[in-house]
């Protein structure tokens, strides 16, 4: 094999790779869903769970992508959301649910307490 050709090959496989990866990563997510189909008694999620969930999607986003994504919880009312960051220059792309509405919730929230003891 020449040297462009293997050099051609190596870009190719840098592509595919990726791709191959979060193609193997969605067949078992339905493989699990399958699974748990089977047997509801199980369906407890336990946060170890949840943990390990988080970090394959993570794995799979960063991958696909070549963006970070970051798992919080606002401290506020402790309301998870997600932030999505461009690994070159560490910007936020993306937050779900956004700032905005994490404050809105919040707001609503101490309204909604203050009908209830105003009532009571």
């Amino acid at each position: 094999m020449s040297r462009i050709e293997a050099n051609v090959a190596t870009q190719i496989a840098d592509v595919v790779r990726p791709e191959q990866n979060a193609q193997e990563s969605r067949r078992q997510v339905e493989q699990d869903r399958i699974e748990a189909a089977k047997h509801p008694e199980k369906q407890e999620v336990s946060s170890e769970d949840i943990t390990a969930v988080a970090e394959q999607l993570k794995k799979v986003v960063e991958v696909a992508s070549g963006k970070n994504l970051r798992f919080d919880i606002y401290e506020e009312s402790k309301q998870f959301f997600v932030t999505i960051r461009d690994q070159e220059t560490d910007e936020v792309i993306k937050q779900l649910p956004s700032e905005e509405i994490l404050e809105l919730q919040q707001r609503m929230e101490k309204i909604v307490g203050s009908m209830v003891d105003q009532e009571a």
